[in-house]
């Protein structure tokens, strides 16, 4: 698990808005963000615990939790009132040397 995202990351999407009642079947069962996308997980309202890298950690208000690319998060069902949503970005584009633009990792 990241503790940030890269900087000049670029927002690429932004999932629903879920609550306790509406947590897809894919952020339970280990969901992995799209291949190089990073993504972050933004609490709105109450707690949620989710299991990242064999440790469980937890999203508040003010404290997401940001995965890394190929990085599984497995979220717990959550049992009190919660309000989320999931923000992927891509990492920053960047120019090579040969005036090529490319995604930075």
């Amino acid at each position: 698990m990241a503790s940030e995202l890269p900087p000049h990351a670029h927002l690429w999407d932004i999932s629903a808005h879920y609550n306790e009642h509406t947590v897809p079947r894919e952020l339970i069962h280990a969901h992995t963000p799209p291949p190089g996308m990073w993504a972050r997980i933004v609490v709105e309202e109450g707690e949620l615990q989710a299991r990242v890298a064999g440790a469980t950690v937890a999203a508040t208000p003010g404290q997401p939790i940001v995965l890394a690319p190929d990085t599984a998060c497995a979220v717990e069902p959550p049992h009190r009132p919660v309000r989320f949503y999931v923000e992927y970005y891509h990492p920053p584009i960047i120019e090579s040397s040969d005036g090529l633009l490319a995604l930075g990792r």
